[in-house]
């Protein structure tokens, strides 16, 4: 379960203390040379957004979190909540996920001027089947799986650390679109952004999307999908265009 900080701030007051343990979430400020634990808990009850705190002794740190996921074990550190009421933020369900993807890929598929994608509910499967094998084996690597016995392609993405089940369906498809940057629009091809050229290939129709959290929460894998692959040798030049 995910927090993160309510709307009624009156609710706010730094009483917890916790030895021996700090919180993992999204950072937020980071002050150094604090004296006392005590000094940090005060730093967090004086600002808008803190939702709970950690400090170390050793150098003196105060990290104040607007979101928290659970603590973890450390004897260098102290910790503790700061909200009495605590707000639940439910992940991103995969039905919205999938949809913020495709958005984002006919959003920049439209500035090419390609026909838009459509999500292929069996091609989800096999899409989920290969990233929950991903963060089973902690491996980033291609699959080669086929569709109705035909070559598909395949995008992956890997994103570590944060509320991974938070983040938005149109992260990967920014990533891979941002290869364009890359691109040698005078002698196409797939060497170094293979992504992006497969994100905007005019031949494509279909897409699936799979998402899987390895056990330990520590990595997200992303895979994308795509019927009829695209990245044929000979055929860039009529299916990767330039922007309108």
């Amino acid at each position: 379960m995910y927090y993160f900080l309510g709307t009624d701030t009156t609710l706010k007051k730094c009483k917890e203390i916790r030895t021996g343990s700090y919180f993992t979430g999204d950072t937020g400020l980071s002050i150094d040379d604090l004296n006392t634990y005590q000094d940090c808990m005060s730093q967090c009850d004086a600002s808008a957004t803190c939702f709970a705190w950690l400090y170390r002794a050793s150098d003196k740190n105060c990290q104040l979190l607007p979101v928290t996921n659970f603590p973890l074990t450390d004897a260098g550190y102290k910790s503790g909540y700061c909200i009495r009421k605590q707000v639940s933020y439910p992940p991103i369900s995969m039905d919205t996920y999938r949809q913020q993807a495709l958005d984002q890929h006919n959003f920049y598929r439209k500035k090419h001027c390609v026909p838009s994608l459509i999500i292929n509910p069996a091609l989800n499967d096999i899409a989920q089947s290969y990233a929950e094998y991903l963060a089973d084996t902690h491996t980033f690597e291609h699959s080669g799986n086929k569709f109705n016995g035909q070559s598909m392609e395949e995008n992956l993405y890997a994103k570590s650390g944060g509320i991974l089940l938070n983040d938005n369906g149109t992260s990967p498809v920014h990533d891979w679109y941002s290869e364009i940057q890359d691109c040698s629009w005078s002698h196409i091809t797939a060497a170094g952004d293979e992504h992006f050229t497969q994100l905007i290939w005019k031949g494509t129709t279909s897409l699936a999307i799979g998402r899987a959290v390895t056990s330990d929460n520590s990595t997200m894998y992303i895979v994308g999908n795509y019927f009829s692959g695209g990245n044929m040798g000979g055929a860039y030049e009529t299916n990767v265009l330039p922007l309108y």
